[in-house]
């Protein structure tokens, strides 16, 4: 009987990936996310990690993960995004890591995992606050806990984590083209049409209902007629805003209405002034916007 063999040689075919210059990975992080995940998490407590850092919360860390899926790139279909949302219900993850400015895999093919795993996202984002941000990674909180204050544990870490925008500190929830193409819809078809009126050329104002990120989820923007291809973009801010702080969507055109699960995006549940401000480039004939549950 003949036995076939494999030689693998030892030296890396690109050495280019192989390690990160020391200023690009700071030495801290290792120590200060270890620092903040075994403050937080006690003992029999897991972890859900929607940015991809398998690498850096399992292999290094040694954290017990929620879900078998522990890149959530696996839990792209529905059925799947379901899956996901049945273990964090059994298991109820105490910390989320949502996202991370640069580590892992938050954001590929221009899609945020925010957008690319709507379901699981706001799952997240109805059951979880966020509790900071540190080297890059946002950490949400389960809304049951009862954390110690973050200030408590400023000094034992080598950069301090940052409190405030929390739910802005993150990629822009940008669906791109989705709405042409999506078959998901609200479960019920009750909502609330938004008080608007026009505030600039291509930007209509809205008033935002009181309570609105935790009653509906979806906006819908109907057309006086058919759009045209645009680009729209809601905000709570308009002049320095920046695209952190955007749900932004677009249509080939051709319909008379569209609708985003806004409730997916983390932006929508940081906006809390009385008035949003709803652009299209460019401009269309908005009949009236909706929010559905």
């Amino acid at each position: 009987m003949a036995r076939v063999g494999y030689v693998l040689d030892t030296d890396p075919l690109f050495h280019s990936v192989f390690p990160a210059p020391a200023k690009t990975i700071d030495a801290s992080l290792v120590s200060d996310v270890g620092t903040i995940m075994h403050t937080y998490l006690r003992p029999g407590d897991r972890l859900f990690d929607l940015s991809n850092n398998p690498g850096l919360f399992w292999y290094l860390l040694r954290l017990p993960l929620a879900t078998r899926y522990y890149h959530v790139s696996m839990a792209i279909r529905e059925n799947t995004q379901r899956d996901v949302i049945a273990e964090l219900r059994r298991e109820r993850p105490a910390l989320v890591v949502f996202s991370s400015d640069w580590i892992g895999l938050p954001f590929w093919d221009g899609i945020s995992n925010a957008v690319r795993h709507y379901d699981i996202s706001r799952y997240v984002l109805d059951h979880y606050r966020p509790l900071l941000w540190s080297h890059g990674l946002l950490l949400f909180v389960r809304n049951d806990e009862r954390p110690p204050p973050v200030a408590d544990l400023v000094p034992k870490l080598r950069e301090r984590p940052k409190t405030t925008e929390l739910y802005f500190r993150t990629f822009s929830c940008d669906w791109g083209y989705a709405p042409d193409f999506l078959s998901i819809h609200p479960p019920s078809e009750a909502g609330v049409t938004m008080s608007s009126h026009p505030e600039s050329p291509g930007i209509i104002a809205l008033d935002r209902p009181a309570g609105a990120s935790s009653r509906y989820g979806w906006l819908e923007v109907e057309s006086a007629s058919k759009f045209s291809a645009a680009r729209f973009v809601l905000t709570d801010a308009l002049g320095g805003a920046t695209d952190r702080r955007q749900v932004v969507f677009s249509t080939r055109g051709g319909t008379s209405m569209l609708r985003v699960e806004v409730g997916s995006c983390s932006q929508w549940h940081g906006f809390r002034g009385r008035t949003l401000y709803l652009g299209a480039d460019p401009t269309q004939a908005i009949r009236a916007v909706r929010l559905v549950p």
